[in-house]
């Protein structure tokens, strides 16, 4: 994923707030404010590098919602060449699991801020002595999150905005934009990409046609450190397509059903290991991705999961869902606009037959090719 970039790779813009923020740590707290692909989460990791090594004797805490994104920041303050003493004087920790603790913390960082209920904010305010916060409420995907208001008045912090957008190309703002016409500031953003994205949707016939080429297509473009996501909106649309690429890839999958959907991931990733399939769930404390640094590999993750990271490939499956499908809520804008903003190169959207529910049936025609595979065509013929 090379999601951690050296400091002297990072903008003049970047810098600057790492800088400010170490400087000024004492007596303010910190917000880093910026668009979808703006690097908040580097600035937020080089941050916290900085400090633990110019305090090594205080304690640090790094918090997000996701078990995903506390995962990533792990792996990633680790490949940066971290020694294991300052490794040991982190905390990387979900908000659930630090709201059972008690302990005092003298320097905590929040990542996706905008996904805490004020209760939460409250409590991690009682417990820090220094706090950084990060975070885009243009991305708030959860009814229970505080405003930016309430955040701005509980903390009355310093504020950073990172304007430049390094993932966002134009195509993606505007695709973005027409899913969710609510996160009317992308606008302002300044992409830094030259190189615009691709975003293609694929019609297919059958269910079992479209799993198979999406789960070909994107372990064929999966190399090390640039792994593949599949991103869904909900489990039970991706518990399917997993289970669709099972039976396609002759995988044995195990017959107990464990209550733990932790559990259930765990033991759908070693079936697909056992059978030499590189796909795996990430997120809920399952998966890892160190998979997909080392050697080619797929994730499937829920939209959810996928906040704050990005990847060269990204495919949304199964768009043709329908709201009236008692089983399954409408797609929610706010959800899909995260979705389509993990792309750097690449984005598929695809679906098994024309229906279509929004906010995917408004997407502008001068960014999105639409293809619909013809059985006499190969692959190089429609999508290379």
């Amino acid at each position: 994923m090379a999601w951690y970039i050296p400091f002297s790779k990072l903008s003049q813009t970047q810098q600057a707030c790492i800088d400010d923020v170490t400087k000024n740590i004492d007596g303010h707290a910190h917000f880093i404010s910026g668009f979808a692909g703006s690097g908040k989460s580097v600035v937020l990791a080089h941050t916290l590098q900085r400090l633990r090594a110019d305090r090594p004797d205080a304690s640090f805490t790094f918090l997000s919602y996701t078990h995903a994104l506390v995962g990533m920041a792990r792996t990633a303050l680790a490949s940066a060449g971290l020694d294991d003493r300052s490794a040991r004087g982190i905390t990387f920790s979900t908000v659930h699991k630090f709201m059972n603790a008690k302990e005092i913390v003298d320097f905590v960082f929040v990542d996706e801020v905008q996904d805490l209920e004020l209760a939460w904010l409250e409590a991690i305010k009682a417990r820090s002595r220094h706090i950084v916060l990060a975070g885009d409420y243009e991305q708030s995907i959860y009814d229970h999150g505080a405003s930016k208001d309430q955040m701005l008045e509980l903390f009355s912090p310093r504020t950073h905005e990172l304007r430049e957008v390094f993932r966002l190309t134009t195509s993606l703002k505007k695709l973005a934009l027409s899913i969710n016409p609510a996160a009317s500031k992308i606008v302002e953003a300044d992409p830094v990409n030259s190189v615009d994205a691709d975003i293609r949707e694929i019609v297919f016939d059958t269910f079992s046609d479209e799993v198979n080429w999406v789960s070909e297509e994107a372990l064929k473009r999966a190399r090390a450190g640039r792994p593949s996501a599949l991103l869904f909106s909900h489990h039970h649309e991706l518990q399917n397509f997993f289970r669709e690429v099972a039976n396609i890839r002759g995988v044995s999958l195990p017959q107990n059903h464990p209550a733990s959907l932790q559990e259930r991931y765990i033991d759908l990733n070693e079936a697909f290991k056992n059978a030499g399939v590189p796909m795996s769930y990430y997120g809920n404390g399952a998966g890892s991705l160190n998979f997909g640094e080392k050697s080619p590999h797929c994730y499937l993750m829920t939209i959810h999961s996928a906040k704050g990271l990005d990847f060269k490939n990204v495919f949304l499956p199964s768009l043709q869902r329908v709201a009236s499908n008692g089983d399954l809520q409408p797609f929610a804008p706010r959800v899909c606009f995260v979705g389509v903003t993990r792309s750097v190169e690449n984005l598929f959207l695809s679906r098994t037959g024309q229906a279509v529910e929004p906010p995917f049936d408004k997407l502008p025609d001068d960014v999105v090719t639409r293809v619909q595979p013809r059985d006499s065509a190969t692959e190089n013929d429609i999508f290379f």
